[in-house]
């Protein structure tokens, strides 16, 4: 008989367990003339304890043998961790169904029956060790996979805390400006506005066309006051600090009301007598802003609706218009430039608050931004009475 096959298969290392030493010698044979390398083991106990130092590819393992038999021992081998994984090909001269669906419940792979016919046992371990490295080639590639996963998540990680800081750093500079603006050069200009007023008051013999051109003097202080105060709001709400999002997003909408001729409806639920962490208030407060003029930047708005909605676990931001021309989705973040419309600080300060924005598409021609984010740990502990 013709032992050999036209073509060697994958090499590997093979844990043959048998009681019988002329077996053991016949099958070591076998396999190290096809390549393979092989380790022995006349006992249950000893080839679980060979398993587990050595690392192989594959077990024959006879079922009949005195002491631990087969059966046992592939089930000791299944049940630990550093062997749970290895193949086994039962060895028996027992062909009943019975014998061999107990053999399969066991754990094992495959099995040949006695006496052994050795290009079929060739066949199967060519087939078992070939599975067996294609499996640990998958758990290489999946492990490799998962570390370029926890590497990304963890640079998207450091990037969301770089951002978080530079946001930061922007809001600590904007609060400077804006108290540069209203401390020092507003307080100036008023009191530049009250003693020109007072020294013309004073004046008043002057000609009509010079208390002409101080009021029109006074009234550009009192314009340029306005417009201070105004951006000073802008760079920082201070009814953002003392009162928190629900009373300064009412205010806001009410001025960009007036501003822009454009009924604003608000509606907030779950923020009464409650604050949240201060990156979470002043980053919902800049997505209202810049969402609504979103929402205004193009086409005709006939109205606008902002609504706040917050419970101890999530908080959901809705802003939507009704307009004249037709609405667009999510696919006009991929294409709008990076410098246009805001929409993409609005999505990059959702997701540094572990949040989303989406845009829904609605019956009626308008958009509907949606962000939806979560409440931080430290918020959930109830509300604050401020």
């Amino acid at each position: 008989m013709d032992m050999t096959m036209d073509a060697k298969p994958s090499t590997g290392t093979i844990l043959v367990v048998d009681d019988d030493l002329l077996i053991i010698d016949m099958l070591r044979a076998c396999i190290e003339d096809q390549g393979y390398e092989t380790i022995i083991a006349t006992s249950g106990e000893t080839a679980i304890t060979r398993a587990e130092q050595t690392a192989t590819d594959l077990i024959l393992l006879d079922i009949v043998m005195t002491g631990v038999d087969g059966l046992e021992t592939c089930r000791r081998l299944k049940a630990s961790e550093k062997t749970s994984t290895i193949p086994v090909i039962f060895l028996t001269v027992l062909t009943d169904t019975e014998n061999i669906v107990t053999a399969f419940k066991a754990g094992a792979a495959d099995y040949v029956t006695k006496p052994i016919r050795i290009p079929e046992l060739l066949a199967r371990i060519q087939t078992q060790i070939e599975l067996r490295h294609t499996q640990m080639a998958l758990k290489t590639k999946n492990q490799r996979l998962q570390q370029e996963v926890e590497k990304r998540l963890e640079m998207e990680n450091q990037i969301r805390f770089l951002n978080q800081e530079l946001m930061r750093a922007q809001e600590r500079e904007r609060q400077k400006i804006a108290y540069e603006l209203h401390e020092k050069i507003a307080q100036n200009l008023a009191a530049l506005k009250l003693l020109t007023s007072d020294i013309f008051d004073h004046q008043r013999r002057l000609p009509e066309e010079k208390r002409k051109k101080a009021a029109s003097f006074s009234e550009g202080l009192e314009s340029v006051l306005h417009d201070i105060r105004a951006m000073t709001y802008q760079l920082h709400p201070q009814l953002l600090d003392i009162f928190g999002i629900e009373r300064s997003v009412a205010v806001y909408c009410q001025d960009f009301s007036t501003r822009y001729a454009l009924p604003v409806d608000v509606d907030c639920v779950g923020f009464t007598d409650r604050r949240f962490d201060m990156d979470t208030e002043i980053n919902l407060y800049r997505i209202v802003q810049e969402g609504l003029d979103h929402l205004v930047q193009y086409g005709t708005s006939r109205r606008a609706m902002v609504r706040l909605n917050a419970n101890d676990e999530r908080i959901l931001l809705q802003m939507e218009n009704e307009r004249e021309d037709a609405a667009f989705d999510d696919h006009a973040i991929e294409i709008m430039p990076a410098d246009g419309l805001g929409l993409r600080r609005m999505q990059a300060r959702a997701r540094l608050l572990g949040g989303h924005l989406t845009i829904e598409s609605r019956s009626v021609p308008g958009n509907r931004i949606v962000i939806d984010i979560p409440v931080c740990e430290k918020d959930r502990n109830g509300p604050i009475t401020v």
